[in-house]
């Protein structure tokens, strides 16, 4: 570990959670560095289940470095009031409304700090990551659902009610997809990491899919994003169609990004981003085909996440750090 993350004056031992729709993931950081193996762990949309894993890995990563925690950072997908309560949360739905940090704290017996997920995934990456020294940078987390951070000179924007960039839920097609928020063509049911799989399970027949994934051999007969994904990666000239597809619902929505605050750099984070430069090309190559020549945004870059899908959880430590150092 000790990957040196961000300078520290003071001996802190933090603990970064993200939730995430899908997964729970945690380290520890002291002193700025990563002094902990990451912890993942699925969470199947269980209230308890969530409350328990993060309770049960904080008490596991104290064991681990023989150390107590100082104090606890987490991010979580959605809204996010001031006094840590989940307002709402699309694709977690069993946290809507839920005191998150209060019950967090009774459980782990440490101060909580709570955030929006995106926003983490942003302040790592715009401290020390791949948005570094940038003025103006979007990130955007690709997951079961689309997050974005936005940050200003080094400041994270979070809008009027603190709910900025909630960016999945910008429609793009008018009487779309369904969306768990209540309504159609969000971005996120095309764009999301968990888009792609379901792109490929509709664009495919039967015959291309069991020879990306033989039928006894998927889940619920479905082919997910990281099968389409590690196919693409291996040269399968129709899984990289699709991903290709799924490449122009993601240039559409940062375009519109582009457009409405002209960013220095839009950064994608999340673990589907672990593919490189096979996922990100396509991208790249969709938006300078179908937006550039046409936009005011010729010089954006289109960028992946230095910490990939730790970005999350680094960055809730990060700030639940200097939270406490305030």
């Amino acid at each position: 570990m000790n990957q040196s993350l961000l300078p520290s004056e003071l001996n802190l031992l933090s603990l970064g959670f993200d939730i995430g729709g899908t997964n729970i993931r945690g380290l520890a950081l002291q002193d700025g560095n990563q002094i902990s193996q990451l912890y993942q762990r699925p969470h199947l949309g269980d209230l308890d289940l969530i409350v328990e894993t993060i309770t049960e890995v904080s008490n596991r990563i104290q064991i681990e470095i023989g150390k107590k925690i100082t104090i606890l950072g987490i991010g979580c997908a959605g809204l996010i009031t001031e006094n840590g309560v989940v307002k709402t949360s699309p694709n977690i739905q069993a946290v809507n409304n839920f005191p998150l940090r209060k019950i967090i704290e009774e459980n782990v017996g440490v101060e909580v700090f709570i955030e929006n997920d995106a926003n983490c995934s942003t302040w790592a990456e715009v401290q020390l990551g791949a948005a570094k020294n940038r003025s103006s940078v979007v990130v955007i987390s690709l997951g079961t659902g689309i997050g974005a951070g936005i940050a200003f000179d080094g400041q994270l924007q979070k809008g009027a009610s603190g709910f900025a960039g909630e960016v999945g839920h910008m429609i793009i097609e008018r009487n779309g997809l369904q969306c768990p928020c209540g309504n159609q063509g969000c971005w996120e049911r095309y764009a999301s990491a968990a888009s792609l799989g379901r792109l490929a399970n509709e664009i495919l027949d039967e015959e291309i899919l069991s020879e990306i994934v033989p039928a006894p051999r998927r889940k619920n007969n479905f082919v997910t994003s990281r099968e389409i994904g590690a196919a693409a990666k291996q040269n399968h000239a129709q899984a990289k169609r699709v991903l290709q597809t799924y490449s122009e619902f993601l240039a559409l929505g940062i375009h519109n990004l582009a457009k409405v605050i002209n960013p220095e750099v839009v950064v994608l984070s999340g673990g589907i981003t672990e593919l490189g430069q096979t996922f990100l090309d396509p991208i790249q190559e969709s938006y300078r085909k179908n937006f550039t020549s046409k936009s005011n945004a010729d010089n954006l870059e289109i960028l992946l996440a230095k910490f990939g899908n730790t970005s999350g959880s680094i960055g809730a430590a990060m700030l639940a750090t200097e939270s406490f150092s305030r």
